[in-house]
């Protein structure tokens, strides 16, 4: 079944509002980053918040047992540092992941979260990132 003609032109319509509106973003980003970069702070610094936070089961193959689940936890984490020769406003993939549950009695969670990859620049970072991440840059 094809799309009718209207839905594609609607489709089309907000895409050009989402892109535009995602330029407006980028630039805002890139206008904070030049302002952090005049104040020559010069001091990496990471958020305590996971972004776009994704839940997943993994099966894994411990050497000599059976294997088994593992939930995983994939998510960004927001920060200030270094990317290349450049200060910048990044974002780091992070993951964490575990045979138990890793909440405390309250609720919070306790899981260790490692570092995949380096840093990247907000701006380059997915659509829903930079979304996000807005919300903590006021």
């Amino acid at each position: 079944m094809a799309p009718n003609k209207s839905s594609v032109d609607a489709l089309k319509k907000l895409a050009v509002t989402l892109n535009q509106e995602t330029e407006d973003l980028n630039k805002l980003i890139e206008n904070l980053e030049s302002e952090l970069d005049s104040c020559k702070i010069g001091v990496s610094i990471w958020l305590d918040v996971v972004l776009d936070k994704r839940t997943s089961i993994e099966i894994v193959e411990r050497h000599g047992r059976d294997p088994d689940e593992e939930q995983v936890r994939e998510g960004w984490d927001l920060g200030y540092c270094k990317v290349g020769d450049k200060w910048r406003i990044a974002v780091k993939k992070t993951r964490s992941g575990s045979r138990d549950d890793t909440t405390d009695q309250f609720g919070n969670d306790e899981s260790v979260w490692a570092d995949v990859g380096n840093p990247l620049p907000l701006v380059q970072a997915p659509r829903v990132v930079r979304v996000q991440a807005a919300s903590l840059l006021d």
